[in-house]
């Protein structure tokens, strides 16, 4: 059974968590050593978190938001403003999952794409697997009209028939379209010494070859 994009962005979400927790872990216990988890759950209170839950239990929604509201204090000294940036989106992308919300392509490759981003900043290994979920989804979207077939190219256009022209017979001369001028003087001119030539005896002088609309 093929994995929908809700599907692609969870496990993206559990790939960011199992990668986080570490670099979360280690960033608070730099600043605050053994009152790292009491200052962490400071940063979070409304979560209402168990006092003696340690990081490895957070959920993915609780890292992204302590990371945003102890960027100053904590992980400003560490990442830059782009990974600020990546932590508000993931936040969104979240809650939009928790919430059962469908994800375009477009959505779940940009999801997928910024949590790879994060990932990388804090060299969590996590980041290469899901580059693999985004490659994979990359190929599924271009995939997806070769195997619906391509279809025939419109009349006219490049590699398309021409109009008018029968198929299998290299296009010509439209019907209805006169020669133009210059042609047909050197035709007629051609005909009449032809006629001259072969009808002087009889005196007639036609015109043999005649140009005229199809």
């Amino acid at each position: 059974m093929a994995i929908t994009n809700h599907e692609r962005v969870g496990k993206a979400m559990d790939l960011l968590k199992a990668g986080l927790t570490p670099f979360v872990e280690r960033e608070f216990k730099h600043f605050y050593q053994g009152q790292a988890l009491v200052e962490a759950q400071r940063f979070v209170t409304s979560e209402r978190l168990d006092a003696n839950r340690p990081f490895a239990a957070w959920d993915v929604a609780v890292l992204l938001r302590l990371m945003w509201d102890a960027w100053n204090d904590v992980f400003r000294k560490t990442l830059g403003q782009a990974e600020r940036s990546l932590v508000s989106e993931l936040r969104t992308v979240r809650n939009s999952w928790a919430h059962q919300e469908p994800f375009s392509g477009d959505d779940a490759d940009r999801a997928l794409d910024s949590a790879e981003r994060l990932l990388t900043a804090v060299s969590a290994a996590q980041a290469d697997e899901v580059r693999k979920v985004k490659m994979e989804l990359r190929r599924t979207i271009f995939d997806r009209p070769a195997a619906k077939g391509a279809a025939a190219p419109p009349a006219g256009s490049a590699g398309g028939p021409s109009p008018g022209c029968r198929p299998g017979r290299a296009p010509g001369r439209p019907r209805g379209l006169r020669r133009p001028a210059a042609v047909r003087e050197r035709g007629v001119g051609a005909g009449r010494q032809q006629g001259g030539r072969g009808d002087a005896g009889s005196g007639k002088g036609r015109v043999n070859f005649l140009y005229s609309a199809a």
